[in-house]
């Protein structure tokens, strides 16, 4: 049985290379969650009126892009507050089904959706059901340029012959 007054053990590591001074590790009494940079700037956007990403926006973007680094999800926070998460959520969905699978695409759609002025999820719905000449100028297929050669390909035809 233990007493309230116990402190939990305290364990160091050594090093079996340099000395270490166990000053250098002290962390400050405040705790390690209320000073991430992460929460305070939820906590900042918060108190500034700002939406920002349900944990549900942030699961499925994790389950179909992959991991969420905070920048990431930072500018996933400025996109819900600047449009709206319903249409960020279309908007991941889009990408997915196009074969999307990096935020940059994301964004691009995101972009996209802005300017032309879409401010809701039926108008993004609309939007998209539109024949694709009228509507879909940033996801056409790239056209190659028949008459330039790149360098790699002159220096090959180059090694070919010489």
């Amino acid at each position: 049985m233990k007493r309230e007054s116990e402190d939990a053990p305290v364990y160091s590591l050594n090093s079996l290379v340099h000395s270490v001074d166990s000053s250098l590790y002290q962390f400050p009494a405040q705790s390690t969650i209320e000073s991430l940079p992460l929460i305070d700037d939820l906590r900042e956007r918060r108190r500034r009126g700002r939406r920002i990403a349900s944990e549900k926006l942030l699961v499925t973007y994790e389950q179909n892009f992959g991991s969420l680094p905070v920048a990431v999800m930072k500018s996933l926070h400025d996109w819900c507050d600047e449009l709206d998460e319903g249409i960020v959520m279309e908007a991941i969905e889009f990408a997915v089904k196009k074969g999307g699978r990096t935020f940059s695409y994301l964004e691009k759609i995101l972009k996209q959706w802005k300017n032309v002025g879409l401010e809701n999820v039926e108008d993004v719905r609309n939007y998209i059901d539109q024949p694709r000449s009228s509507n879909m100028v940033l996801f056409k297929a790239r056209n190659k340029p028949d008459e330039q050669e790149s360098l790699f390909d002159e220096l090959r035809r180059e090694g070919e012959f010489g």
